[in-house]
């Protein structure tokens, strides 16, 4: 799923949970310079001057809540659940393909609940319960999620995504115009309140965010990726619009998002209860992280009084 060769595989795969707004990289040329590197059928980006004024990046965001319902419609849910298929295609020719029924549930503002499930496997489940993230592997274990990969699972867990900017971004850098498949669109590049910069386009027609300019940590490993969110449609009757198609691009993988159901109201409330082994894991974790600050403070310190005697 990342550049390295990785073969797609349940385990591979649990991290593409990771849809809208993760960790991104600025300054792009997706035109012409192709930093791509061969990501296939993705839409073709390329700047432009043409037009008069340009809107400021609070313009973009505002303008894209009002297309998706405005910001009592927007902002009135807590709860979804969407379900549907999961699909991720690598690009090397003989590479094998992984398919899973997805379920996603969703609290505000920022818990994630994401389970693919494949006929006659256990569950891949990954959790944030807005403080600590956790994976169950394959296998039936869990690991805490950490480093990068945290950071793009608390993005992808904030509840009202792009509607809800001034919480999500810190800062904006400028806005530009771009073409996307020849059609006009803005571009603006941001940092994430975790410190991640990104881009994101809005259609100038529609005023929504179609496309994600972003990379995604897998290990240590980081890769390029293009998010393209598709087929906007109202949740239920009268809801805001939902994307009901998500296409993630990298160099090695195609993965596709597809939403058969999206709903606000839920049969019963979540369970976001940490399971033992996680509670057990974290608060190791947390006593290690304690111990290694401990041990920095005193060698920060100045060192034991045999070596101040020493200098002496």
């Amino acid at each position: 799923m990342m550049p390295g060769r990785r073969s797609a595989s349940p385990r591979s795969a649990r991290p593409l949970l990771l849809v809208a707004g993760l960790a991104c990289l600025g300054g792009w040329a997706w035109a012409g310079d192709d930093p791509a590197g061969g990501m296939g059928d993705v839409p073709e980006v390329a700047p432009t001057t043409a037009g008069d004024a340009l809107p400021s990046p609070q313009d973009l965001f505002e303008r894209h809540i009002e297309a998706i319902g405005g910001r009592d419609k927007v902002f009135a849910p807590t709860t979804r659940r969407l379900t549907g298929r999961f699909e991720m295609v690598p690009s090397q020719p003989g590479g094998q393909t992984f398919r899973a029924r997805l379920q996603m549930v969703q609290e505000a503002p920022d818990k994630l609940r994401f389970e693919l499930n494949v006929p006659g496997q256990p569950s891949i489940v990954t959790v944030f319960d807005g403080e600590i993230g956790w994976a169950s592997s394959s296998e039936g274990r869990y690991e805490i999620v950490l480093g990068p990969q945290l950071i793009d699972l608390a993005l992808s867990a904030q509840f009202y995504g792009e509607a809800d900017y001034e919480k999500r971004y810190a800062a904006f850098g400028d806005v530009e115009r771009v073409m996307v498949n020849d059609e006009p669109a803005y571009r603006v590049a941001y940092q994430t309140r975790f410190g991640k910069p990104g881009a994101v386009i809005f259609d100038a027609e529609s005023g929504l965010a179609t496309v994600f300019q972003t990379v995604q940590s897998v290990g240590e490993e980081q890769g390029m990726m293009l998010v393209q969110l598709e087929d906007y449609r109202p949740v239920g009757d009268d809801g805001p619009l939902f994307p009901r198609r998500v296409v993630q691009t990298t160099p090695t993988s195609v993965t596709t998002l597809t939403y058969r159901t999206v709903d606000h109201e839920l049969d019963a409330d979540p369970d976001w209860t940490r399971p033992e082994a996680v509670q057990a894991r974290f608060e190791e974790l947390q006593r290690m992280q304690r111990e290694a600050q401990e041990q920095r403070g005193e060698r920060e310190g100045g060192g034991s009084p045999g070596n101040e005697g020493d200098r002496d």
